[in-house]
C-alpha cells in the first residue's frame, strides 16, 4: 500500500457527517412503524435493543466526528492518540451490532438488550457507591442502579427470559473487524490488542503502532529511537473504523425500518 494522501482520508472520512445526521434523524424519530424495533418496543424488555443500540452506534460515530477534525480540519496527526478515538469507534459500532444483528431473531435479540442493560447498571451502581454521600438523591420517580437491577431482575423472571453477556471488547473486534485484501493483514482481536495497549500505555504497543525513525544518542550515552505516526496505519484502522460503523448504521436502519420480515 503506497503511503495515504490527506485527499484519502478526506474521502474515507467524507460520509462522517452523514452518518451523524441519520443517527440524529434515528434518535428524533425512533422506529417506523410495522419494524421490528417498533414491534419489540411494545414491552419494556423489547423496547431496550433500541434503546441500547442507538447510542451505543451514535458514540463511535462521534468519535470518529473527532478524529476527522482532528486530522482534516486542525490539520494535526498525533503520534498515538487517535488510535485511542479509532478504538472508540469501532467499539460503539460493535455493541450496536452485536444487539441489534439482522441473523438474530427477536427472543434472542432481548436477551442480548437485557444482558447489555443489566451490567450497565451494574457498572453505574458501582460508580454510584463510589460517588458515595455526593450523589443527589432520587426524587420523584428516580430510582438508584441499585434498585434498577432489581426491577430488571424481577421483569426477566416474570418473562422467563435468561440474559446473554456480551462477548468481550476482544471478541466483538474479532467479530466485527475484518481487513480487506488491500489492506494489512490484521485480524480484529489484533486491531483491539494493539489499540488498548496504546491506552493502557504499553511501551511494546506504542512501537507496534508507530514508525521507528533513527537512533539517537542522548546525554549520559543513553539511547533513544524516533519515532513518528505510522501514516499506513492510521489510514487502514480508520478505513476499519468506518466500515464497522457503517455496518452498524445499516442494522440500525433495517432494525428500525417497516415491512421488514422478523425471523
Amino acid at each position: 500500500m503506497m503511503e495515504p494522501s490527506q485527499d484519502d482520508f478526506d474521502r474515507v472520512l467524507a460520509p462522517v457527517e452523514h452518518l451523524r445526521r441519520r443517527h440524529h434523524e434515528l434518535s428524533e424519530r425512533g422506529p417506523s412503524p410495522g419494524s421490528a424495533a417498533h414491534r419489540d418496543g411494545k414491552n419494556k424488555l423489547g423496547k431496550i435493543a433500541w434503546d441500547r443500540a442507538l447510542p451505543a452506534s451514535s458514540i463511535g460515530v462521534d468519535h470518529l466526528a473527532a478524529w476527522r477534525v482532528l486530522r482534516l480540519t486542525a490539520g494535526y496527526q498525533p503520534i498515538f492518540a487517535h488510535f485511542t478515538l479509532l478504538r472508540g469507534a469501532i467499539e460503539g459500532a460493535a455493541v450496536a451490532r452485536w444487539i441489534c444483528d439482522p441473523a438474530i431473531g427477536v427472543s434472542e435479540r432481548i436477551r442480548r438488550a437485557a444482558g447489555v442493560q443489566r451490567v450497565d447498571l451494574q457498572e453505574r451502581a458501582k460508580f454510584e457507591r463510589g460517588v458515595g454521600s455526593s450523589l443527589p438523591k432520587p426524587i420523584g420517580g428516580g430510582r438508584t442502579a441499585e434498585q434498577r437491577v432489581e426491577d430488571l431482575d424481577k421483569l426477566l423472571k416474570a418473562h422467563k427470559v435468561v440474559v446473554i453477556t456480551m462477548p468481550t471488547a476482544t471478541a466483538l473486534f474479532a467479530l466485527y473487524v475484518s481487513a480487506g485484501e488491500r489492506e494489512q493483514a490484521f485480524s480484529g482481536e489484533a486491531v483491539f490488542r494493539l489499540i488498548s495497549g496504546v491506552i493502557h500505555a504499553k511501551v511494546w504497543s506504542l512501537y507496534g503502532i508507530s514508525r521507528r525513525g533513527e537512533l539517537v544518542t542522548l546525554d549520559n550515552e543513553r539511547r533513544a529511537v524516533r519515532i513518528s505516526a505510522d501514516e499506513r496505519l492510521a489510514f487502514v484502522l480508520t478505513s476499519l473504523a468506518m466500515r464497522v460503523a457503517t455496518g452498524a448504521l445499516e442494522d440500525l436502519e433495517r432494525y428500525g425500518a417497516s415491512n421488514v420480515a422478523e425471523m
